[in-house]
């Protein structure tokens, strides 16, 4: 027996080498396909998140609007709520990005403390009743925006149950 067949026990330092080049390979790939798939996962999250919080958001506002008799926006952003026995005012919060209200009898004594009503907002806009309380049916709209994902609510159509009063 030659000394060369009595050493074939082990690996040589070349497929050892070749062994450990291959396991990197498919170490680096997993990683990159796990940080990819976790980036994608975190995005898609932002996304679901935005779009339950804009449609929570106008339920709230839809709820509050139909059961209301008038409605007025004003150009610094606030959405006035006229409802029989209580005042709504709806208050766009450009520094937090958050949309709160307040509550205030019909003699505008506020009832609680300022609650949230919901967050991510960029941009809440609202197309007025008009001047002479005619038309029964507003728009709203909302932006949502949470690092790199955005969520849009467009002229969403709200019409009033009620006949509208005029308000002082």
């Amino acid at each position: 027996m030659t000394q060369r067949e009595k050493d074939n026990r082990g690996f040589t330092f070349i497929e050892l080498l070749t062994a450990v080049s291959i396991l990197a390979i498919v170490m680096v790939s997993l990683a990159f396909i796990m940080s990819y798939s976790s980036g994608n996962y975190r995005n898609l999250n932002d996304e679901v998140i935005l779009q339950t919080e804009g449609q929570i958001i106008i339920n709230q506002i839809n709820g509050l609007i139909i059961e209301g008799y008038n409605v007025k926006f004003s150009p610094s952003g606030e959405l006035t709520i006229y409802q029989e026995d209580v005042t709504y005012v709806i208050l766009f919060d450009t520094i937090k990005h958050q949309l709160d209200f307040k509550k205030f009898t019909p003699e505008g004594i506020q009832i609680g403390n300022k609650e949230l009503l919901g967050k991510y907002v960029e941009e809440f806009q609202v197309v007025d009743t008009g001047a002479d309380d005619s038309n029964k049916q507003i728009k709203v709209s909302l932006s949502l925006k949470k690092e790199k994902s955005t969520f849009q609510l467009k002229n969403q159509v709200i019409t009033l149950r009620n006949k509208i009063k005029p308000v002082p």
